[in-house]
């Protein structure tokens, strides 16, 4: 094996490092008024309520995939059932991949709310500019 593939592991922890920099930086943003605050809370709240629910059929999706990927790799020279548990890990890390990416979205949304109705710098150009890095602060944590 490459001496540079353990590199691969130290890179994906400096990247994990940098997304949990930049979402401390959205979360230092003001929020918005207390009215702006409370709605983002229902948002939030239904997004939460739409993943659970999700979830709950997606897991029956999971563990009855895993059990075929299993015994349809049981006797196989050539594979492994040891497949089944990484479809199952795969799926458990694209879950919270998806429950943290909701969970970001939904604030860095408020304070770009926020920025849009306050006009907070110099007009548009700064509102833009702030959705700008909201959404690659965003797309990067996925």
């Amino acid at each position: 094996m490459p001496d540079w593939i353990y590199i691969i592991p130290v890179l994906g922890v400096v990247a994990l490092i940098f997304a949990l920099f930049k979402a401390n930086w959205v979360n230092r943003q003001d929020p918005g008024t207390e009215k702006m605050v409370e709605i983002s809370g229902y948002v939030r709240e239904g997004a939460m309520a739409f993943l659970k629910r999700e979830y709950k059929v997606l897991s029956i999706f999971v563990i009855v995939a895993a059990i075929l990927l299993a015994v349809a790799n049981w006797n196989s020279p050539e594979s492994s059932p040891v497949i089944a548990l990484s479809f199952v890990i795969g799926a458990f890390c694209s879950a919270l991949a998806g429950f943290f990416g909701i969970c970001c979205q939904k604030k860095f949304e408020q304070r770009i709310r926020r920025c849009i109705l306050w006009r907070h710098c110099y007009g548009n150009v700064c509102c833009w500019t702030w959705d700008i890095r909201f959404r690659f602060t965003f797309y990067y944590l996925l």
